[in-house]
């Protein structure tokens, strides 16, 4: 009896810890998409996810992806372009500015409708604007350098990605299909002998727990295996798969 007891506080308990885990997640997607009072019931075409395959991208064309879809990359070349711009404006700034003057006087002059033209330069040899110049070529190297620093890092989070993607597919495809359905007869069959009293009842919670094991190891390779998916979907800022 404490046996069966043990057993079902800790059913009680997953099963608890499983309906957070779903409440959090509806309660984290209705915030998502503007939602109240809804219940999203995901459906999972099973047939379709065993289809993809990491092979249809190869990672140049993943990379390439990112390079044209990621905010944060398109953020990093825009601060360089931007501080390109700006250095060529300092370097405009040193160059004297030829300035033209007219002018009219009708009777404040020594002579009645004076006219007068003029021009000025600025001799730069005090301050020909050195220090923003070279403030500017310094944020030039900066913007560049985090913008190979981020290209780095999205190659590196894409191969990771991919390879996840593969390393997941290899075992999921090691998966007989029919497993599933014979375990599940087999469970039955389990079931069954233990209603008939040919199996004890720790024999019958033993094989509870292994294919309470196997199921979740199942569904956990299948989670990981689409997960990497998404990941590379996240990471190159697209829709591949």
């Amino acid at each position: 009896v404490v046996r069966i007891k043990a057993q079902l506080y800790s059913l009680e308990s997953e099963y608890n810890d499983l309906i957070n885990q779903i409440n959090d997640t509806e309660s984290e997607l209705r915030l998502v998409l503007q939602l109240k009072d809804s219940f999203i019931q995901p459906e999972v075409n099973e047939t379709k996810l065993a289809k993809i395959s990491p092979a249809k991208y190869p990672i140049a064309i993943l990379i390439d992806s990112a390079y044209q879809a990621r905010t944060d990359l398109k953020i990093a070349k825009a601060y360089t372009d931007m501080n390109k711009q700006n250095y060529e404006l300092q370097k405009a700034l040193a160059v004297p500015d030829l300035t033209l003057q007219l002018g009219y006087d009708q009777q404040g002059n020594y002579i009645q409708n004076f006219n007068n033209i003029g021009f000025g330069i600025d001799i730069p040899i005090f301050n020909r604007n050195q220090g923003n110049i070279k403030s500017a070529k310094s944020m030039i190297d900066y913007s560049a350098t985090t913008q190979k620093s981020a290209e780095a890092s999205i190659e590196a989070q894409i191969y990771r990605a991919l390879q996840k993607a593969y390393d997941n597919t290899a075992l999921y495809q090691k998966i007989d299909p029919a497993f599933g359905k014979d375990f599940d007869r087999l469970k039955e069959e389990v079931l069954s002998n233990y209603k008939k009293r040919n199996i004890s009842l720790l024999d019958f919670l033993d094989f509870y727990d292994a294919y309470k094991q196997n199921t979740l190891q199942i569904n956990s390779i299948k989670f990981n295996r689409i997960s990497a998916f998404e990941d590379l979907n996240y990471y190159t800022g697209t829709s591949l798969y």
